[in-house]
Protein backbone atom coordinates (compact mmCIF):
# COMPACT_ATOMS: atom_id res chain seq x y z
CA UNK A 1 0.00 0.00 0.00
CA UNK A 2 1.28 3.63 -1.20
CA UNK A 3 0.74 6.80 1.10
CA UNK A 4 -1.60 7.97 -2.02
CA UNK A 5 -3.71 4.13 -2.06
CA UNK A 6 -4.17 4.94 2.08
CA UNK A 7 -5.05 8.71 1.85
CA UNK A 8 -7.54 8.06 -1.11
CA UNK A 9 -8.91 4.76 0.39
CA UNK A 10 -9.75 6.81 3.43
CA UNK A 11 -11.42 9.96 1.94
CA UNK A 12 -13.18 7.21 -0.16
CA UNK A 13 -15.07 5.34 2.58
CA UNK A 14 -15.26 8.41 4.99
CA UNK A 15 -17.68 9.76 2.05
CA UNK A 16 -16.08 12.00 0.24
CA UNK A 17 -15.75 12.26 -3.47
CA UNK A 18 -13.11 13.15 -5.37
CA UNK A 19 -15.09 16.87 -6.07
CA UNK A 20 -15.36 17.49 -2.21
CA UNK A 21 -12.22 19.44 -1.37
CA UNK A 22 -13.00 19.33 2.66
CA UNK A 23 -10.43 16.36 3.29
CA UNK A 24 -7.46 16.06 1.23
CA UNK A 25 -4.50 13.46 1.66
CA UNK A 26 -2.14 15.58 3.25
CA UNK A 27 -4.61 15.96 6.25
CA UNK A 28 -4.73 11.65 6.21
CA UNK A 29 -1.00 11.33 6.22
CA UNK A 30 -0.47 14.18 9.02
CA UNK A 31 -3.17 12.50 11.17
CA UNK A 32 -1.35 8.71 10.44
CA UNK A 33 2.03 10.07 11.37
CA UNK A 34 0.41 11.59 14.74
CA UNK A 35 -1.12 8.10 15.57
CA UNK A 36 1.97 5.62 14.31
CA UNK A 37 3.34 5.45 17.65
CA UNK A 38 0.03 4.65 19.24
CA UNK A 39 -0.32 2.17 16.46
CA UNK A 40 3.41 0.53 17.15
CA UNK A 41 2.72 0.32 20.48
CA UNK A 42 -0.46 -1.52 20.13
CA UNK A 43 0.99 -3.71 17.53
CA UNK A 44 3.85 -4.81 19.84
CA UNK A 45 1.52 -5.51 22.75
CA UNK A 46 -1.18 -7.41 20.64
CA UNK A 47 2.24 -9.75 19.28
CA UNK A 48 4.49 -10.29 22.37
CA UNK A 49 7.11 -7.39 21.29
CA UNK A 50 9.17 -5.07 22.80
CA UNK A 51 9.25 -1.63 21.23
CA UNK A 52 13.13 -2.27 19.85
CA UNK A 53 11.50 -5.49 18.19
CA UNK A 54 7.99 -4.20 16.70
CA UNK A 55 9.96 -1.11 15.40
CA UNK A 56 12.20 -3.45 13.10
CA UNK A 57 8.82 -4.31 11.49
CA UNK A 58 8.52 -0.35 10.32
CA UNK A 59 11.74 0.02 8.97
CA UNK A 60 12.68 1.23 5.89
CA UNK A 61 15.85 0.77 4.13
CA UNK A 62 17.70 3.75 1.78
CA UNK A 63 21.22 5.29 0.69
CA UNK A 64 22.71 8.57 1.39
CA UNK A 65 25.67 10.38 0.30
CA UNK A 66 28.09 11.14 2.40
CA UNK A 67 29.11 15.19 2.56
CA UNK A 68 31.93 16.86 3.80
CA UNK A 69 31.29 20.03 5.86
CA UNK A 70 34.69 22.45 6.21
CA UNK A 71 33.82 24.95 9.00
CA UNK A 72 33.20 21.38 11.03
CA UNK A 73 35.84 19.59 9.22
CA UNK A 74 33.47 16.26 9.29
CA UNK A 75 31.67 14.71 7.16
CA UNK A 76 27.60 13.88 7.65
CA UNK A 77 24.92 12.40 6.01
CA UNK A 78 21.10 13.58 5.71
CA UNK A 79 18.61 10.94 6.68
CA UNK A 80 16.81 10.40 3.51
CA UNK A 81 13.23 11.64 4.43
CA UNK A 82 12.11 12.23 7.79
CA UNK A 83 12.21 9.96 10.42
CA UNK A 84 9.20 8.86 12.65
CA UNK A 85 9.48 10.17 16.42
CA UNK A 86 8.45 7.57 19.12
CA UNK A 87 9.43 8.93 22.42
CA UNK A 88 12.05 6.89 24.08
CA UNK A 89 13.15 5.04 21.32
CA UNK A 90 15.02 5.79 17.97
CA UNK A 91 13.82 5.42 14.94
CA UNK A 92 16.83 5.18 13.37
CA UNK A 93 17.53 1.65 13.39
CA UNK A 94 20.91 1.32 11.74
CA UNK A 95 23.35 3.23 9.79
CA UNK A 96 26.21 0.95 7.80
CA UNK A 97 28.50 -0.24 4.84
CA UNK A 98 26.07 -0.71 1.55
CA UNK A 99 28.51 -3.54 0.60
CA UNK A 100 28.22 -4.92 3.65
CA UNK A 101 25.56 -4.83 6.10
CA UNK A 102 26.97 -6.75 9.05
CA UNK A 103 29.70 -3.48 9.16
CA UNK A 104 27.24 -1.10 11.25
CA UNK A 105 28.39 2.06 12.74
CA UNK A 106 28.24 2.57 16.47
CA UNK A 107 25.38 5.41 17.77
CA UNK A 108 26.70 8.41 19.83
CA UNK A 109 24.57 9.88 22.06
CA UNK A 110 24.62 13.71 21.80
CA UNK A 111 27.08 15.00 24.45
CA UNK A 112 28.86 11.56 24.68
CA UNK A 113 31.44 12.40 22.41
CA UNK A 114 32.90 15.16 24.55
CA UNK A 115 33.32 12.33 27.33
CA UNK A 116 34.91 9.69 24.86
CA UNK A 117 36.89 12.54 22.56
CA UNK A 118 40.10 11.75 24.88
CA UNK A 119 40.08 7.92 24.64
CA UNK A 120 41.61 5.75 21.98
CA UNK A 121 40.34 6.92 18.45
CA UNK A 122 37.20 7.84 20.18
CA UNK A 123 36.53 5.00 22.38
CA UNK A 124 35.22 3.48 19.34
CA UNK A 125 37.90 0.62 19.65
CA UNK A 126 38.30 1.51 15.27
CA UNK A 127 34.74 1.37 14.70
CA UNK A 128 32.86 4.22 12.96
CA UNK A 129 30.52 6.07 15.12
CA UNK A 130 27.66 8.70 14.38
CA UNK A 131 26.00 10.92 15.91
CA UNK A 132 22.70 12.86 14.87
CA UNK A 133 21.54 16.15 14.87
CA UNK A 134 17.74 16.35 14.30
CA UNK A 135 17.47 14.64 10.07
CA UNK A 136 21.48 15.04 10.21
CA UNK A 137 23.43 12.30 10.74
CA UNK A 138 27.75 13.06 11.67
CA UNK A 139 30.03 10.67 11.46
CA UNK A 140 33.38 10.28 13.79
CA UNK A 141 36.12 8.34 12.91
CA UNK A 142 35.05 7.34 9.53
CA UNK A 143 37.85 6.72 6.90
CA UNK A 144 38.98 9.34 4.11
CA UNK A 145 37.99 7.86 0.98
CA UNK A 146 36.37 4.63 1.61
CA UNK A 147 32.59 5.45 1.76
CA UNK A 148 30.54 7.68 -0.71
CA UNK A 149 27.31 6.72 0.40
CA UNK A 150 26.14 5.70 3.23
CA UNK A 151 22.99 2.76 4.33
CA UNK A 152 20.28 4.32 6.67
CA UNK A 153 17.56 1.60 8.02
CA UNK A 154 14.95 3.97 9.76
CA UNK A 155 10.94 3.98 10.51
CA UNK A 156 9.97 7.10 8.01
CA UNK A 157 6.97 9.27 8.62
CA UNK A 158 4.32 8.40 6.06
CA UNK A 159 3.89 12.39 4.34
CA UNK A 160 8.17 12.32 4.18
CA UNK A 161 7.68 9.22 2.09
CA UNK A 162 7.17 9.46 -2.06
CA UNK A 163 3.89 8.73 -3.76
CA UNK A 164 4.41 5.61 -5.65
CA UNK A 165 7.19 4.17 -2.35
CA UNK A 166 5.41 1.06 -0.43
CA UNK A 167 4.47 2.09 3.34
CA UNK A 168 6.87 -0.37 5.50
CA UNK A 169 3.74 -1.53 7.78
CA UNK A 170 2.76 -4.85 8.60
CA UNK A 171 0.10 -5.76 6.74
CA UNK A 172 -1.36 -7.01 9.71
CA UNK A 173 -2.73 -4.39 10.88
CA UNK A 174 -3.34 -2.08 7.80
CA UNK A 175 -6.70 -1.95 8.64
CA UNK A 176 -5.67 -0.65 12.38
CA UNK A 177 -4.18 2.21 10.94
CA UNK A 178 -7.00 2.84 8.87
CA UNK A 179 -9.86 2.37 11.31
CA UNK A 180 -7.29 4.83 14.11
CA UNK A 181 -6.88 7.31 11.05
CA UNK A 182 -11.11 7.19 10.58
CA UNK A 183 -11.69 7.64 14.18
CA UNK A 184 -9.18 10.76 14.27
CA UNK A 185 -10.54 12.29 11.41
CA UNK A 186 -13.91 11.43 12.47
CA UNK A 187 -13.69 13.69 15.97
CA UNK A 188 -12.12 16.36 14.34
CA UNK A 189 -15.07 16.54 11.58
CA UNK A 190 -17.85 16.36 14.02
CA UNK A 191 -16.23 18.86 16.82
CA UNK A 192 -17.83 22.28 15.93
CA UNK A 193 -14.78 24.93 14.68
CA UNK A 194 -13.98 27.59 17.23
CA UNK A 195 -14.27 30.75 15.17
CA UNK A 196 -14.28 33.14 18.38
CA UNK A 197 -11.15 34.48 19.19
CA UNK A 198 -10.98 36.10 22.63
CA UNK A 199 -14.64 35.50 22.79
CA UNK A 200 -14.96 37.96 19.84
CA UNK A 201 -17.06 36.56 16.79
CA UNK A 202 -14.68 36.64 13.96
Amino acid sequence: MTRVELADGIILLMGYNSQDKKLDRRLVWFVADRIMPQLIDNYAKTYGFGIDEALENFITVKESELKYNSRRKQRYADIPTPALTFPGYSTIRQIGDIQDETTTFVAIKNGQQAIISNLEVGGLGGRIGYRLEQNRIWFVNIPDGVYTHVLVKYVPTISGVSDSEQLAIPSVIEGDLINLIMQVLREQKITPEDKNSNNVSN
